[in-house]
């Protein structure tokens, strides 16, 4: 190869890769339609799911007004429910900054896929923690308004629209990480 052809092939390297550099997304390319990686979807879900829960937290003083719930209990459930959305909150912030310490371009590919299937197994676990953790709320709250035929009734079909919601996000996430792996 002569001299005039190493520089002209140089030269196309340096443009590919200036064309390449374009394609990593920056704040400002994000907001402005450009499609997001996998591993921006998952920190995006993850902040709207750790605000979700924090922002649900309130909600939980809804136990103390004694006319819904005429009973003893509850300050009790709105104590139970306010520590399971901050645990919602913690764990989902935790898995956001986790997933935002991936960086694809610095880290090698191992050290990426090493990374997601941390935190895809974190994610399962904490799953495997929050389920019980609602079902025995659930339980208890069924149990304590168990002669209120409207409030079970609309405890089952917010269970069920609720799996259905879970279990939908759950795969989205799963997608999501298979992805980068």
């Amino acid at each position: 190869m002569n001299p005039e052809d190493m520089k002209s092939a140089w030269r196309d390297t340096t443009r590919s890769l200036s064309s390449e550099s374009k394609g990593i997304k920056t704040a400002d390319d994000m907001r402005h339609g450009t499609p997001l990686t996998s591993l921006e979807r998952l920190q995006k879900r993850y902040r709207l799911f750790a605000i979700a829960g924090m922002t649900a937290c309130p909600t939980s003083l809804i136990f103390l007004n004694q006319r819904i719930f005429p009973h003893n209990n509850g300050i009790w459930l709105a104590i139970a429910f306010a520590v399971y959305f901050i645990t919602c909150f913690t764990m989902d912030w935790w898995l956001y900054y986790g997933i935002g310490s991936i960086d694809c371009v610095r880290m090698s590919v191992r050290e990426v896929s090493e990374k997601a299937m941390f935190y895809r197994k974190r994610h399962l676990q904490f799953v495997m923690i929050l389920i019980p953790f609602a079902l025995i709320l659930f339980g208890w709250l069924a149990y304590v308004n168990s002669g209120d035929i409207y409030l079970l009734a609309g405890m089952a079909t917010g269970a069920f629209f609720g799996l259905a919601i879970g279990l939908y996000h759950l795969s989205q996430f799963l997608r999501d990480y298979k992805n980068i792996e």
